[in-house]
């Protein structure tokens, strides 16, 4: 049983790359008119795909320099939803911005506090 969750928290990550491809085109190279997008979409949309992609890695697997809680985990898959589909909300940069302090901030907290800088 416990293999068989591993498992799955480890699919997940490629679960959720196909609802990119789904929701966002330009990953396949493709406006939604079936015309060819310019570079900039297409370096934009890979780019948050791959940011978005780290803070769920962290969140599934519960570890990143030190073992993560349920609150962190929660935040990091925020950031995460935020990342990955930023492109389809109004507030594209907002929501990249957000998502890409929040994480850095959960990453970095762990080592700022074995220091005793808290």
């Amino acid at each position: 049983m416990e293999s068989g969750l591993f498992a799955f928290r480890f699919a997940l990550l490629g679960f959720a790359l196909t609802y990119c491809f789904v929701l966002n085109p330009a990953l396949l190279l493709l406006s939604t008119d079936g015309n060819f997008h310019v570079v900039t979409s297409i370096i934009g949309a890979v780019t948050f795909k791959l940011l978005g992609i780290i803070p769920l890695a962290i969140a599934i697997t519960g570890r990143s320099r030190v073992a993560l809680g349920l609150p962190g985990r929660a935040e990091l898959i925020l950031a995460n939803e935020l990342l990955m589909f930023a492109q389809n909300t109004p507030n594209v940069w907002v929501a990249a911005y957000t998502a890409t302090v929040l994480t850095m901030c959960l990453l970095t907290a762990p080592a700022l506090t074995k220091r005793g800088l808290d």
